[in-house]
């Protein structure tokens, strides 16, 4: 689904950004 690409990516970014890994920015999105 593209909705769940692009909340994928827009996750990891913020996890870049922030520094974080992405889990901890969205527990629920980790594969």
């Amino acid at each position: 689904e593209l909705a769940d690409l692009v909340h994928r990516v827009v996750v990891e970014q913020v996890a870049l950004m922030l520094g974080r890994r992405p889990e901890e920015i969205d527990p629920g999105s980790a594969l």
